[in-house]
């Protein structure tokens, strides 16, 4: 028993130390795993560095594609790199093959293992532990294999010819994959079967010389595989460079767009890189390097907020010309000074700070004669003058040295060459004045009230080459004249309120050889005339209310072969109401054309007519009870008169007004219930009814009241205050 038990001591050491063996076996595989894994981390930093230029790689494709097509000798350098690539992935397949004929060597011998080394199950489980660690670091890497797989998918549209090559290697990864995924599984297993393991130690000590071999073969390929990288990152490198080199470039300016039928912001993009008479890197976009051009087309829009902040710069006296807006402004740092706008941020600024600083220059009318813009200023350096300007701050001088005691107003252009207006030069009062352009030729016309008393000329209309006017020489009152630019040609038409007190005509208005106005003669109130243009002429056209009373005529508009007007009153017949009537200048001529269910006590008023249609403000219902004052139209037939929109819905009243049209629709200010005064348009050529559309420009119920509305090109330039930047210079394109 005793040499039994001897014996038995013997096998014990002789496992003791094969144990021990093992563990230092163990430990160094554990340290080539170690190695392993920080090559691994070493790989996964190049790999987070490789996805990182691959993804600014992927935003310079997108504006670099053309010249991509071009690259033939950066590709050849590619193709070469990824003929290693898939070298490197056969080495890999190779390795990993002999790895699974290893494994099912392995797979032979664990299975005849059934004994021995019962005292190793504690090393055994650090190997496992080891193992473990070892399989988490493989599904990173499998995991990186996977981003990299999503990566070259990216690419697979920039890489144009490559397409095939690419997706080639995308198999043999995901072959690659599944072969790990495979060894994971029998790396499981074989955990399982070496649970088991009592004996035979010998025979794993060859199969664990074998794994270290295998791994040495695949720190081989992970090596092999990071100078592949290497290589690819050489070629990205170069690509890079060569891309730098080819920059892409922006141009910015506003040009014509048919497109969008108006002025538009055009950007034109392309590469710095030669094409044509084009200069490669030299910074500028040319003609032959544009690759492509866009248009922005205008919208409803703040132009420019000229005095900064909620204050308002308040722009006034609009006026077109040379294809821009010109127009008074206070930004307050030049004060109120002349301002230019060509509708866009940059274009929009001061032509010239007349008074320096912060004082402000006074204006009152702008106006078109010949190539120049002439305006009326006063400042306390000229006083009152007649200024003209080409658009630029030298081209903006003083015209006149007359240093009238007030600003000149009533400006109105009566051609191309010459222009009237009212001005008091100290000594004659407010008079007529005329010029063409030069002080030589600007001089009063005539001193139609004598002496320093003033005739105060207004309601200035052209037609027929002819001014007409109404005017108070201090004997006759306030009458109508008429002038052809000349002293004698100057002369009243006609006293029509007889004596010293005055008719005041207004709502002058020509049609054919006639200029229709109302005045009041005290004998029939505010009635319809006429002129032809001499005191004989020159007449009542209707008593449409009969005796002193007013028939109530605020305005006069054309269509066709008629004036257009609302007016009340009875003569030898029941009362009509308010109602819509028309003129051709004949007694027999002036009818009434509105149908009946226009309200009978207040008038159309605000009457606009456009592409044979009148547009205007009139109330229906006993009181206007129904719809208050809205928004009418008529074709001039009793039929074609009616309601086109209830603005304010019910028996309030949207008040439509300031009617104008431009393009296919006609524009003005109303509001309503849920809207403040605000820029309303319908279509032009109308039919039977329908809803108008709003530009809310404060929004809600405040009002932005849209004043000023001067076309230039295809822009409607106009003043409005959004409730932000106070009143300033707004756009908007029309149709």
């Amino acid at each position: 028993l005793q040499g039994v038990i001897a014996s038995l001591n013997t096998t014990l050491g002789d496992l003791i130390i094969t144990a021990d063996e093992l563990q230092a076996q163990l430990t160094e595989t554990f340290s080539d795993l170690s190695d392993a894994n920080t090559q691994i981390s070493l790989l996964e930093t190049q790999w987070a560095n490789a996805n990182t230029t691959i993804e600014s790689l992927l935003l310079s494709w997108g504006a670099a594609n053309q010249t991509i097509a071009q690259l033939d000798s950066g590709w050849s350098d590619a193709n070469q790199t990824i003929s290693e690539l898939q070298t490197a992935l056969s080495n890999a397949n190779s390795t990993m093959a002999q790895l699974q004929t290893g494994w099912a060597d392995a797979n032979q011998t664990v299975s005849s293992l059934t004994s021995q080394l019962t005292g190793a199950n504690a090393s055994i489980a650090s190997l496992l532990q080891g193992w473990s660690s070892a399989n988490q670091t493989i599904s990173v890497l499998t995991t990186g294999w996977g981003n990299a797989n999503q990566t070259i998918s990216a690419l697979t549209t920039g890489w144009g010819n490559a397409n095939q090559t690419i997706n080639s290697l995308q198999s043999n990864l995901a072959s690659a994959n599944q072969t790990i995924a495979s060894l994971i599984v029998g790396w499981n297993g074989a955990n399982q079967t070496i649970s088991s393991l009592t004996n035979g130690w010998s025979d794993a000590n060859s199969t664990i010389l074998m794994l270290i071999s295998g791994w040495s073969t695949a720190n081989s390929t992970i090596a092999t595989l990071q100078t592949g990288w290497s290589g690819a990152n050489a070629t990205i490198s170069s690509l890079l460079s060569t891309y730098a080199a080819v920059t892409l470039h922006e141009s910015i300016s506003l040009n014509y767009s048919t497109h969008c039928n108006n002025f538009a912001t055009q950007i034109n993009s392309g590469l710095d890189n030669g094409d044509g008479n084009g200069t490669a890197s030299d910074g500028q976009l040319h003609s032959d390097e544009i690759d492509s051009i866009e248009y922005i087309c205008p919208v409803l829009g703040l132009v420019k907020d000229i005095q900064q902040g909620t204050g308002s710069s308040s722009p006034s006296l609009l006026t077109a010309y040379d294809g821009m807006v010109f127009f008074v402004a206070n930004d307050n740092i030049h004060g109120r000074e002349l301002w230019k706008s060509d509708g866009t941020l940059t274009g929009t600024k001061v032509v010239k700070d007349i008074t320096p600083g912060s004082s402000s220059t006074s204006f009152n009318c702008l106006f078109v004669l010949g190539n120049w813009l002439y305006f009326s200023a006063y400042t306390s350096a000229y006083g009152g003058e007649l200024w003209k300007t080409d658009g630029t701050s030298n081209g903006t001088v003083s015209v006149t040295n007359q240093n009238f005691s007030s600003i000149p107003w009533n400006c109105l252009t009566s051609s191309t060459s010459n222009a009237f207006f009212v001005a008091n030069d100290g000594q004659n009062g407010s008079e007529l004045w005329k010029t063409d352009g030069t002080a030589n030729g600007t001089f009063m016309v005539k001193d139609i009230r004598s002496g320093t008393s003033s005739s105060s000329p207004d309601k200035l209309m052209i037609h027929g080459g002819d001014l007409y006017f109404r005017a108070n020489n201090g004997v006759n009152g306030t009458e109508l004249w008429k002038s052809d630019g000349s002293m004698n040609g100057t002369f009243m038409l006609k006293d029509i309120r007889q004596g010293s007190d005055s008719s005041f005509p207004f709502a002058l208005t020509g049609l054919g050889n006639l200029v229709l106005f109302v005045s009041n003669d005290y004998t029939h109130g505010n009635e319809l005339w006429r002129t032809d243009g001499t005191p004989n002429g020159t007449t009542l056209v209707k008593d449409i209310w009969c005796g002193s009373v007013s028939s109530g005529i605020d305005s006069l508009a054309v269509l066709g072969t008629y004036v257009y007007f609302g007016a009340n009153g009875a003569c030898n017949q029941a009362w009509t109401g308010d109602v819509l009537w028309r003129s051709d200048g004949t007694l027999n001529g002036t009818t009434t054309v509105t149908p009946a269910d226009l309200y009978t006590g207040n008038y159309p008023s605000n009457i606009f007519s456009y592409n044979n249609q009148l547009f205007f403000r009139g109330k229906n219902g006993s009181g206007g009870s129904i719809n208050g004052f809205e928004l009418w139209t008529s074709d001039a037939t009793a039929n074609g008169t009616y309601m086109y929109d209830d603005l304010w819905t019910g028996s309030s009243s949207g008040s439509p007004q300031d009617f104008f049209a431009v393009g296919s629709f006609v524009y003005f200010i109303a509001s309503t219930g849920t809207h403040g005064a605000e820029l309303y348009k319908i279509p032009a050529n109308i039919s039977g009814g329908g809803g108008a559309s709003v530009e809310d420009i404060y929004a809600g119920t405040n009002s932005s009241t849209p004043t000023g509305f001067t076309v230039v090109g295809n822009l409607i330039f106009f003043s409005a205050n959004d409730g932000v930047n106070g009143r300033e210079l707004w756009s908007m394109p029309f149709e």
